[in-house]
């Protein structure tokens, strides 16, 4: 067939007439497909479907490490003063007192008597017992004399007896649990009498020392110490 119809038409005629079968065939393709590609690709996508539910959480991941402390922040104001707290009724154990002293007599009369008072700033729950500490004239170590509530007085007679019950000095006057100490800082022309002829009074609240001065003018005084058995 292509060797007759090259001996109908020639050589220019065969190229011409097979230009045209391929468009022809190319226009057919075309229109078979509805006009363009684009088009055809637009025609095939489909509606979107809805959202499908939310999956679960996955696992919590690792801690990670703690960041640098940051800068100090500013001071807050003051606060305002609290009301002041209830004073003690009692004297908790353990804790301690201490305050000064002292008792004279005028002149007139060679020999006299008088108190010396100590108050304490709180009550005790008990009577403690009394330690009086007085100048040795011959060393100028002190010397005592202890009252308890329930038995005869005890003589002081060494620096280690007095030690036991009053650690302290006029300076810094201390006692131990249940004792109230009396510490000597002067004696001029009297003494304090307690022992054996002790007539003070004696309590929770403090104590009364009787006074006995020797001449016309004597004074005697020092610093305590209580502390709550």
């Amino acid at each position: 067939m292509f060797v007759s119809l090259q001996r109908q038409l020639g050589t220019v005629g065969l190229i011409v007439a097979i230009v045209a079968l391929v468009a022809a065939l190319a226009g057919g393709a075309v229109a078979a497909s509805g006009g363009s590609g684009k088009a055809t690709a637009s025609a095939k996508k489909g509606k979107r479907g809805p959202r499908g539910p939310r999956g679960p959480a996955g696992p919590q991941g690792p801690t990670g490490p703690q960041g640098p402390a940051g800068p100090q922040g500013p001071a807050g104001a003051t606060g305002a003063t609290g009301p002041a707290g209830p004073l003690l009724e009692t004297l908790p154990s353990g804790r301690s007192l201490q305050g000064v002293w002292g008792a004279g007599g005028g002149v007139g009369t060679e020999e006299g008597t008088g108190l010396a008072t100590i108050t304490f700033q709180f009550p005790l729950a008990t009577v403690p017992d009394v330690v009086y500490l007085w100048k040795n004239p011959f060393g100028g170590v002190l010397l005592g004399m202890r009252v308890q509530e329930s038995a005869p007085p005890e003589e002081l007679k060494e620096p280690a007896d007095v030690k036991k019950f009053c650690p302290g000095t006029v300076a810094s006057p201390k006692a131990v649990p249940g004792t109230l100490c009396v510490y000597t800082g002067t004696e001029t022309n009297g003494i304090l009498q307690i022992g054996g002829l002790f007539t003070g009074e004696r309590n929770r609240f403090g104590i009364t020392l009787p006074f006995i001065k020797f001449e016309e003018e004597g004074t005697v005084s020092g610093s305590w110490a209580v502390t709550a058995k």
